[in-house]
Protein backbone atom coordinates (compact mmCIF):
# COMPACT_ATOMS: atom_id res chain seq x y z
CA UNK A 1 0.00 0.00 0.00
CA UNK A 2 2.72 2.44 1.00
CA UNK A 3 4.74 1.76 -2.65
CA UNK A 4 0.80 2.30 -4.19
CA UNK A 5 0.64 5.63 -2.40
CA UNK A 6 4.24 6.80 -3.73
CA UNK A 7 3.40 6.01 -7.12
CA UNK A 8 0.02 8.14 -7.36
CA UNK A 9 2.15 10.60 -5.60
CA UNK A 10 5.03 10.45 -8.14
CA UNK A 11 2.86 10.26 -10.75
CA UNK A 12 1.01 13.14 -9.67
CA UNK A 13 3.99 15.10 -9.59
CA UNK A 14 4.66 14.00 -13.21
CA UNK A 15 1.39 15.19 -14.47
CA UNK A 16 1.18 18.65 -13.25
CA UNK A 17 2.95 20.50 -16.38
CA UNK A 18 0.97 18.70 -18.97
CA UNK A 19 -1.92 19.41 -17.02
CA UNK A 20 -1.10 23.09 -17.32
CA UNK A 21 -0.61 23.78 -13.87
CA UNK A 22 3.30 24.33 -13.93
CA UNK A 23 2.77 26.73 -11.10
CA UNK A 24 2.11 23.88 -8.59
CA UNK A 25 4.75 21.10 -7.53
CA UNK A 26 4.02 18.08 -5.51
CA UNK A 27 6.14 15.74 -3.65
CA UNK A 28 4.90 12.85 -1.47
CA UNK A 29 8.00 10.44 0.05
CA UNK A 30 5.93 8.32 2.90
CA UNK A 31 9.04 5.95 3.38
CA UNK A 32 11.74 8.81 4.01
CA UNK A 33 8.94 10.92 5.62
CA UNK A 34 8.92 14.35 3.59
CA UNK A 35 5.92 16.27 1.56
CA UNK A 36 6.21 19.01 -0.48
CA UNK A 37 3.98 21.79 -1.83
CA UNK A 38 4.57 24.52 -3.98
CA UNK A 39 2.08 27.12 -5.63
CA UNK A 40 4.57 29.93 -7.36
CA UNK A 41 1.31 31.54 -8.48
CA UNK A 42 -0.54 31.91 -5.10
CA UNK A 43 3.09 32.46 -2.83
CA UNK A 44 2.07 29.21 -0.82
CA UNK A 45 4.89 26.72 0.22
CA UNK A 46 4.41 23.73 2.41
CA UNK A 47 7.10 21.25 3.99
CA UNK A 48 6.06 18.68 5.82
CA UNK A 49 8.98 16.03 7.71
CA UNK A 50 8.23 13.28 9.65
CA UNK A 51 10.67 12.90 12.94
CA UNK A 52 11.05 10.27 15.49
CA UNK A 53 12.72 10.19 19.21
CA UNK A 54 12.87 6.41 19.37
CA UNK A 55 14.62 6.85 22.78
CA UNK A 56 11.61 8.25 24.34
CA UNK A 57 9.10 6.89 22.09
CA UNK A 58 7.92 9.91 20.15
CA UNK A 59 7.08 10.05 16.13
CA UNK A 60 5.51 13.76 14.97
CA UNK A 61 5.64 15.86 11.96
CA UNK A 62 6.34 19.00 11.70
CA UNK A 63 4.89 21.20 8.82
CA UNK A 64 6.30 24.74 8.27
CA UNK A 65 3.43 26.97 6.20
CA UNK A 66 4.35 30.18 4.21
CA UNK A 67 1.68 31.90 2.44
CA UNK A 68 0.48 35.41 2.00
CA UNK A 69 -2.54 37.38 1.54
CA UNK A 70 -3.63 35.95 -1.69
CA UNK A 71 -4.04 32.61 -0.64
CA UNK A 72 -4.08 32.62 3.30
CA UNK A 73 -4.87 30.47 6.10
CA UNK A 74 -8.17 28.66 5.53
CA UNK A 75 -11.13 27.76 8.22
CA UNK A 76 -12.98 24.78 6.71
CA UNK A 77 -16.53 23.53 7.96
CA UNK A 78 -18.07 20.55 7.44
CA UNK A 79 -21.37 22.48 7.44
CA UNK A 80 -21.16 26.45 6.12
CA UNK A 81 -24.94 27.15 6.45
CA UNK A 82 -24.77 26.13 10.68
CA UNK A 83 -20.76 25.59 11.53
CA UNK A 84 -20.35 23.03 13.90
CA UNK A 85 -23.41 21.09 13.36
CA UNK A 86 -22.08 18.93 11.23
CA UNK A 87 -19.25 16.19 11.24
CA UNK A 88 -17.57 14.59 8.16
CA UNK A 89 -13.80 12.56 7.90
CA UNK A 90 -11.08 14.66 8.09
CA UNK A 91 -10.10 13.00 4.65
CA UNK A 92 -13.49 14.18 3.32
CA UNK A 93 -13.70 17.65 4.29
CA UNK A 94 -10.32 17.98 3.20
CA UNK A 95 -11.00 16.84 -0.36
CA UNK A 96 -14.39 18.24 -0.85
CA UNK A 97 -12.48 21.45 0.12
CA UNK A 98 -9.81 20.81 -2.45
CA UNK A 99 -7.27 21.77 0.73
CA UNK A 100 -3.77 20.82 -0.28
CA UNK A 101 -2.82 20.88 3.65
CA UNK A 102 -5.14 20.39 6.66
CA UNK A 103 -5.04 19.75 10.30
CA UNK A 104 -7.92 19.74 12.75
CA UNK A 105 -9.13 22.58 14.58
CA UNK A 106 -10.63 23.34 18.05
CA UNK A 107 -13.61 20.56 17.45
CA UNK A 108 -15.64 23.24 19.25
CA UNK A 109 -18.60 21.39 17.52
CA UNK A 110 -18.22 18.17 19.51
CA UNK A 111 -18.73 20.48 22.74
CA UNK A 112 -21.72 22.14 20.94
CA UNK A 113 -23.12 18.21 20.02
CA UNK A 114 -22.92 17.53 23.97
CA UNK A 115 -23.60 20.80 25.74
CA UNK A 116 -20.41 21.62 27.04
CA UNK A 117 -19.17 25.03 27.37
CA UNK A 118 -17.85 25.99 23.54
CA UNK A 119 -15.76 28.84 24.18
CA UNK A 120 -15.65 31.96 22.53
CA UNK A 121 -15.91 30.76 19.06
CA UNK A 122 -15.82 33.56 15.74
CA UNK A 123 -15.98 31.81 12.22
CA UNK A 124 -15.77 34.32 9.20
CA UNK A 125 -16.17 38.09 11.00
CA UNK A 126 -19.49 35.80 12.76
CA UNK A 127 -19.53 35.32 16.97
CA UNK A 128 -20.86 31.92 17.02
CA UNK A 129 -20.09 31.40 20.88
CA UNK A 130 -19.35 33.69 23.46
CA UNK A 131 -19.88 31.17 26.88
CA UNK A 132 -16.38 30.50 28.07
CA UNK A 133 -14.66 29.07 31.43
CA UNK A 134 -12.77 31.81 33.53
CA UNK A 135 -8.87 32.51 32.76
CA UNK A 136 -6.85 30.11 34.24
CA UNK A 137 -9.58 27.13 34.86
CA UNK A 138 -7.77 23.65 35.02
CA UNK A 139 -10.69 22.40 33.50
CA UNK A 140 -10.40 20.56 29.90
CA UNK A 141 -10.48 22.33 27.49
CA UNK A 142 -9.18 25.35 29.49
CA UNK A 143 -10.60 27.36 26.48
CA UNK A 144 -7.59 29.35 25.78
CA UNK A 145 -7.86 31.50 22.65
CA UNK A 146 -6.15 31.82 19.06
CA UNK A 147 -7.22 34.97 16.90
CA UNK A 148 -6.51 35.19 13.50
CA UNK A 149 -6.30 38.23 11.74
CA UNK A 150 -5.94 39.87 7.63
CA UNK A 151 -2.99 40.67 8.06
CA UNK A 152 -1.54 37.13 8.13
CA UNK A 153 -1.07 37.11 11.95
CA UNK A 154 -2.34 35.30 15.05
CA UNK A 155 -2.53 36.04 18.68
CA UNK A 156 -3.17 33.70 21.99
CA UNK A 157 -5.23 34.51 25.10
CA UNK A 158 -6.28 33.34 27.67
CA UNK A 159 -9.87 31.52 27.95
CA UNK A 160 -11.88 35.03 29.32
CA UNK A 161 -9.40 37.79 28.39
CA UNK A 162 -11.82 38.89 25.47
CA UNK A 163 -15.52 38.55 24.62
CA UNK A 164 -16.36 37.00 21.09
CA UNK A 165 -17.32 41.63 20.10
CA UNK A 166 -13.92 42.57 21.65
CA UNK A 167 -12.07 40.25 19.01
CA UNK A 168 -14.57 41.61 16.17
CA UNK A 169 -13.66 44.66 16.98
CA UNK A 170 -9.32 44.02 17.30
CA UNK A 171 -10.14 42.88 13.61
CA UNK A 172 -9.90 38.90 14.35
CA UNK A 173 -11.75 37.05 11.14
CA UNK A 174 -11.22 33.99 13.27
CA UNK A 175 -10.70 32.64 16.63
CA UNK A 176 -10.40 29.61 17.77
CA UNK A 177 -10.88 28.05 21.36
CA UNK A 178 -9.30 25.09 22.81
CA UNK A 179 -5.56 25.21 24.83
CA UNK A 180 -4.03 25.74 26.34
CA UNK A 181 -2.16 28.36 25.26
CA UNK A 182 1.63 27.45 24.45
CA UNK A 183 3.47 30.16 23.73
CA UNK A 184 2.82 33.60 23.83
CA UNK A 185 5.26 36.92 23.21
CA UNK A 186 8.04 34.34 22.24
CA UNK A 187 7.59 33.12 26.50
CA UNK A 188 6.25 29.46 27.35
CA UNK A 189 3.24 28.95 29.21
CA UNK A 190 4.64 28.52 33.10
CA UNK A 191 1.58 26.58 33.58
CA UNK A 192 2.66 23.68 31.70
CA UNK A 193 5.16 22.85 34.34
CA UNK A 194 2.89 21.25 36.69
CA UNK A 195 -0.70 21.05 34.35
CA UNK A 196 -1.60 18.97 31.00
CA UNK A 197 0.91 16.26 31.70
CA UNK A 198 -0.79 13.50 30.48
CA UNK A 199 1.03 12.05 27.31
CA UNK A 200 -1.49 12.09 24.08
CA UNK A 201 -1.80 12.12 20.55
CA UNK A 202 -1.56 16.04 20.03
CA UNK A 203 -2.19 19.15 17.47
CA UNK A 204 -0.62 22.23 17.50
CA UNK A 205 -0.48 25.48 15.29
CA UNK A 206 2.14 28.59 16.25
CA UNK A 207 2.64 31.90 14.09
CA UNK A 208 6.69 32.66 13.74
CA UNK A 209 5.67 35.61 12.07
CA UNK A 210 2.70 36.86 9.93
CA UNK A 211 1.97 34.12 7.00
CA UNK A 212 4.70 32.09 8.29
CA UNK A 213 3.62 29.13 10.41
CA UNK A 214 4.19 26.05 11.61
CA UNK A 215 2.29 23.12 12.89
CA UNK A 216 2.82 20.19 14.72
CA UNK A 217 0.90 16.92 14.95
CA UNK A 218 1.98 13.82 17.10
CA UNK A 219 1.13 10.50 17.12
CA UNK A 220 0.18 8.39 19.69
CA UNK A 221 -1.82 5.82 21.89
CA UNK A 222 0.27 3.43 19.59
CA UNK A 223 3.71 1.16 20.60
CA UNK A 224 5.83 3.20 18.19
CA UNK A 225 4.68 6.53 19.52
CA UNK A 226 3.27 7.02 23.52
CA UNK A 227 1.96 10.70 22.14
CA UNK A 228 3.42 14.00 24.44
CA UNK A 229 2.15 16.25 27.14
CA UNK A 230 1.80 20.03 26.23
CA UNK A 231 4.68 20.98 27.68
CA UNK A 232 6.56 19.53 24.97
CA UNK A 233 4.48 20.73 22.52
CA UNK A 234 5.84 24.23 23.85
CA UNK A 235 9.10 23.58 23.77
CA UNK A 236 9.45 22.64 20.45
CA UNK A 237 7.25 25.27 19.07
CA UNK A 238 9.55 28.00 20.83
CA UNK A 239 12.85 25.67 19.47
CA UNK A 240 10.97 26.17 16.00
CA UNK A 241 11.19 29.89 16.34
CA UNK A 242 6.88 30.31 17.15
CA UNK A 243 6.09 33.54 18.77
CA UNK A 244 2.67 32.44 19.73
CA UNK A 245 1.40 29.03 19.89
CA UNK A 246 -1.36 27.08 21.19
CA UNK A 247 -2.90 23.47 21.20
CA UNK A 248 -5.57 22.55 19.52
CA UNK A 249 -7.90 18.85 20.16
CA UNK A 250 -6.21 15.91 20.21
CA UNK A 251 -6.95 12.10 20.70
CA UNK A 252 -8.94 10.68 17.75
CA UNK A 253 -9.42 13.76 16.73
CA UNK A 254 -5.87 14.72 15.72
CA UNK A 255 -4.78 14.21 12.48
CA UNK A 256 -2.80 16.09 9.45
CA UNK A 257 -3.92 15.77 5.96
CA UNK A 258 -1.84 16.33 2.85
CA UNK A 259 -3.36 16.37 -0.81
CA UNK A 260 -6.32 14.38 0.77
CA UNK A 261 -4.20 11.44 2.58
CA UNK A 262 -4.10 11.70 6.34
CA UNK A 263 -0.35 11.13 7.25
CA UNK A 264 -0.16 8.42 9.92
CA UNK A 265 3.02 5.81 10.30
CA UNK A 266 0.14 3.72 12.28
CA UNK A 267 -2.10 3.43 8.60
CA UNK A 268 0.03 4.34 5.75
CA UNK A 269 -3.33 3.61 3.70
CA UNK A 270 -4.72 7.45 4.49
CA UNK A 271 -8.08 6.30 5.22
CA UNK A 272 -8.00 6.01 9.13
CA UNK A 273 -11.51 4.69 10.12
CA UNK A 274 -11.05 4.65 13.66
CA UNK A 275 -10.42 8.45 13.34
CA UNK A 276 -13.05 10.67 14.78
CA UNK A 277 -15.76 13.41 12.50
CA UNK A 278 -14.47 16.52 12.67
CA UNK A 279 -16.92 19.90 12.29
CA UNK A 280 -13.98 22.03 10.95
CA UNK A 281 -10.28 21.98 10.03
CA UNK A 282 -7.08 24.63 9.54
CA UNK A 283 -6.48 24.11 5.65
CA UNK A 284 -3.82 26.13 3.52
CA UNK A 285 -3.84 25.91 -0.34
CA UNK A 286 -6.39 24.96 -2.62
CA UNK A 287 -5.28 22.74 -5.70
CA UNK A 288 -6.91 20.24 -8.52
CA UNK A 289 -4.71 18.35 -7.65
CA UNK A 290 -6.42 17.20 -4.18
CA UNK A 291 -7.76 13.91 -4.91
CA UNK A 292 -11.64 13.96 -4.92
CA UNK A 293 -14.03 12.46 -2.36
CA UNK A 294 -15.15 9.33 -3.59
CA UNK A 295 -15.64 7.65 0.22
CA UNK A 296 -13.66 5.77 2.43
CA UNK A 297 -13.14 2.46 0.38
CA UNK A 298 -11.84 4.92 -3.09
Amino acid sequence: MRKRLAALALLALCLTPCAGLARETVEADFEGGRWLYEDTERGVSIEIVRREDEENRVLWYEADLRFGEASPLRFLTANEESPGKGFWYPERLAREKRAVFAINDDQFGHRVYNHDTVGVIVRGGEVLSERTRKSGSKGWPPLDTAAFFPDGSMRVFESAEHTGEEYLAMGAENVLAFGPWLVRGGEINPALETSYRTKEPRTAIGMIEPYHYVALYVEGRVERSGGVACEWLAQRMAELGAAEAINLDGGKTSCLVFMGVKLSISNPDGLVRDGRSVSGMIGLGESDLAPAWEGLDK
